[in-house]
């Protein structure tokens, strides 16, 4: 049974989905790194390739996202997103082998498109069938509110002397919080009232998604270095140590 929905309900369900699909799965690795560099023996190097499995996780999901139809399956398949962002995030703990957390932090990047591109999607349609869909901009200052969030939390877990581990711990148990309304509040989709077993997204022309990936692929260079590893770049600045984590 479908709990009922309000536009406060649904607008809270995105901007949670998005602190833990893209604030926790995503961006927190951005603020752990110079600490899992101090605590946890990771190197540059194996920073970058963590941030670069990352990124390839972020690019299958949006590649999966996109090459899904039937709404009912993104529904779930945030639903899965919503599960394994906790799961990864607390299991970074149980190991320090590089292969692991490329794994774990490669399945936290296709966790991240749920938030950013399915939930979004599942939103955007609950706004148009009410009449909202001017409205959609509140969903999305979900992605900068994530990162604040969770920049919060490192910043006063470091300041009670919490480690790398509970670091994690920490962004765990917030995703799991978190979890909760996005899981009970995100709007099904639906067909003249009822569940759509099938219903089916409108996928956009084949030039259209070529020139957006193309787009896209110019943004994310310009950003991906930079949203990474600024906090270690801070680090590492004279007159700014300490400033950056």
């Amino acid at each position: 049974m479908l709990m009922a929905l309000t536009k406060f309900r649904v607008y809270f369900a995105g901007i949670s989905s998005l602190i833990v699909t893209v604030g926790v799965a995503r961006f927190s690795y951005s603020l752990l790194l110079p600490i899992m560099q101090d605590g946890a023996g990771l190197t540059e190097l194996g920073g970058g390739w963590l941030a670069s499995t990352n990124f390839m996780g972020y690019m299958s999901g949006v590649l999966l996202a996109a090459s899904l139809h039937n709404m009912n399956y993104k529904y779930n398949l945030h639903r899965l997103y919503l599960i394994l962002s906790v799961l990864t995030s607390a299991a970074m703990v149980m190991t320090t082998d590089m292969v692991t957390w490329a794994v774990l932090r490669f399945i936290a990047g296709v966790c991240a498109s749920g938030g950013f591109i399915i939930a979004s999607g599942l939103i955007l349609k609950w706004l148009v069938k009410h009449h909202h869909r001017a409205e959609l901009g509140i969903h999305f200052s979900g992605a900068g509110l994530s990162i604040i969030i969770t920049s919060l939390l490192v910043e006063f877990m470091l300041t009670i002397s919490a480690d790398w581990q509970q670091q994690w711990l920490a962004l765990a148990v917030m995703a799991a919080v978190f979890a909760i309304p996005a899981w009970l509040w995100m709007p099904h989709p639906f067909i003249d009232g009822q569940v759509g077993g099938t219903a089916k997204d409108t996928p956009p022309s084949k030039v259209f998604k070529s020139l957006m990936m193309l787009a896209y692929f110019c943004a994310g260079y310009g950003y991906a270095v930079s949203s990474t590893f600024i906090v270690d770049i801070v680090e590492r600045v004279e007159g700014l140590q300490g400033q950056g984590g």
